[in-house]
């Protein structure tokens, strides 16, 4: 007796979108969603996810789709990067802390915003900030940009220290 050949599943009513829909549909989405949705998928958006999908906002984004998103996505390619430390997004920037480096996964990273940040973090990511050379915005917001005035970025066009009280220091780096 033949083994039974198994017929092709045919693509669903999603699938037979074009991928320009998927590309537009991806740019209303902010990248964490997008990826924990459509992520592994099938081949198709996958790749589309990989090629389009640059911005990540992780305000919104729970532990488990923080935690499968950077582990399924290609950092390499990201743009934009928000993370944050607050009551309602249980310890991303521990977490990156811990599992990432910027000079490693991040290398095309343009925006970075560290929101909420512990004091235990700073001096670990200010150090790492140094390899961010196509970085031209950075906003830390609980830190004090005198702290910060050793580090060199070429490309820097926005710089924000939304909790800095000491502004003496801004002279200096003008």
């Amino acid at each position: 007796m033949g083994e039974k050949q198994s017929k092709p599943i045919p693509p669903t009513l999603i699938e037979r979108l074009s991928n320009e829909i998927f590309i537009e549909i991806f740019s209303y989405l902010n990248g964490v969603d997008a990826a924990f949705a459509f992520s592994r998928l099938n081949y198709r958006f996958q790749c589309l996810l990989l090629e389009y999908c640059q911005f990540f906002d992780c305000k919104s984004a729970s532990k488990v789709p923080f935690e499968l998103v950077f582990r399924r996505h290609d950092t390499q390619q990201w743009k934009s990067l928000q993370l944050y430390d607050d009551d309602d997004t249980s310890g991303q920037i521990e977490y990156f802390n811990k599992n990432y480096s910027f000079v490693e996964h991040f290398p095309q990273l343009q925006s970075l915003s560290l929101l909420e940040m512990k004091t235990e973090h700073i001096y670990r990511l200010l150090y790492q900030l140094r390899s961010l050379t196509n970085l031209n915005s950075l906003t830390i917001d609980s830190i004090c940009g005198k702290k910060c005035l050793n580090i060199s970025l070429p490309k820097l066009k926005r710089l924000a220290f939304s909790s800095c009280r000491n502004t003496k220091w801004i002279k200096v780096i003008l």
